[in-house]
């Protein structure tokens, strides 16, 4: 049976090691909202742990058990008072109002149905301050995933137990339910694993539109972590939205 890359979180970090630009792009909103801050979709703390460091509070909810356990580690390695939960974006097991909630690197993609969605943002909504923001960011999707190949492609590399593993993957779209299908082949030269997730896969006026349905105002909208604009080349989409009245 192929394992979900969730489920093995020391190998999920080793992959994604590089993935360090939207550090600063939350450090500033941080700074400029103030906390607690809470982070859905926190993983292994790869944000929430260095928000920890600047002195703010900061809770973080992921559905899986492996990664919430290893930023909990993480963040007592670094010698802080990290407070992670178990729990499911569409039923938040935590309670108080955040003047900053952020739903970072494509954890909203893990929302598959309409209903998923407005159930999210009924949950955040519930818990946000009065004058709180949410702060959504998403990759935007170009036309190499909408066609997908079954053909092997380079993802990355790492090392691990004096090992170079390399990472190669394969995706198909279905139009129909906007679902985009991945599968990472991992090999270290000796033995191949996979991995399996998916992803839904979310367009900018389509955020914007659900957003807008469930009483939110578009505050600000981002192609990137430096503030520039959405256009189909860019590689993110992040929003910066608010209660509407």
């Amino acid at each position: 049976m192929v394992q979900s890359i969730f489920l093995d979180p020391e190998e999920y970090d080793l992959l994604h090691a590089d993935v360090v630009d939207d550090i600063p792009f939350y450090l500033k909103l941080v700074r400029e909202y103030g906390g607690p801050i809470l982070e859905l979709g926190c993983g292994t703390g790869r944000i929430s742990i260095p928000i920890a460091m600047e002195g703010f509070r900061v809770v973080g909810v992921d559905v899986s058990f492996p990664m919430v356990r290893r930023a909990f580690l993480r963040g007592m390695d670094a010698g802080l008072n990290l407070k992670c939960v178990v729990g499911d974006m569409r039923s938040i097991p935590v309670s108080g109002r955040y003047p900053l909630i952020i739903v970072p690197y494509n954890a909203f993609s893990h929302l598959y149905t309409f209903d998923d969605v407005v159930a999210f943002f009924r949950e955040v909504r519930a818990l946000m301050d009065s004058n709180g923001k949410l702060v959504i960011d998403v990759f935007n999707p170009d036309a190499d995933i909408l066609r997908g190949s079954m053909v092997r492609k380079l993802v990355g590399s790492y090392e691990r137990n004096g090992r170079r593993v390399m990472v190669y993957g394969t995706g198909w779209y279905d139009f129909a339910t906007q679902i985009n299908h991945i599968k990472w082949y991992f090999s270290d030269g000796e033995r191949e694993w996979s991995r399996e997730f998916t992803m839904r896969v979310f367009f900018p006026q389509e955020i914007m539109n659900y957003a807008r349905f469930m009483g939110f105002r578009v505050d600000a909208m981002y192609g990137d972590y430096s503030g520039g604009r959405v256009t189909a080349s860019s590689p993110r989409i992040l929003l910066i939205l608010s209660v509407d009245g």
